[in-house]
């Protein structure tokens, strides 16, 4: 991955950029925009700590940490099992875990 800054209408704009190899060719695969210059020197000069979350199987990786992080799972199996005993769902439906 590199950087690359663009100049669009006479403003610079910085770019993350991942190329890969397909066909015997590079080809640019990804291309996230970070922002100008300025901005990116504010972010850096300022120190804050950014925090980054990255979940390499994507959606579902994501929604499974979420609820994890909020106890989700907990919560249906504290106060979930009534729910089991409505229509279809029954007490041998597997709890989860």
């Amino acid at each position: 991955m590199h950087f690359k800054v663009k100049t669009i209408d006479g403003r610079k704009y910085l770019y993350l950029i991942k190329n890969e190899w397909k066909n015997g060719k590079v080809v640019q695969a990804m291309q996230k925009y970070i922002g100008t210059p300025d901005q990116v020197y504010e972010l850096i000069k300022a120190g804050k700590p950014n925090h980054v979350a990255s979940y390499p199987f994507g959606k579902p990786a994501a929604l499974i940490k979420a609820a994890e992080e909020v106890g989700l799972i907990e919560s249906i199996n504290q106060h979930g099992s009534s729910l089991f005993h409505v229509g279809k769902l029954n007490s041998s439906f597997p709890v989860l875990r």
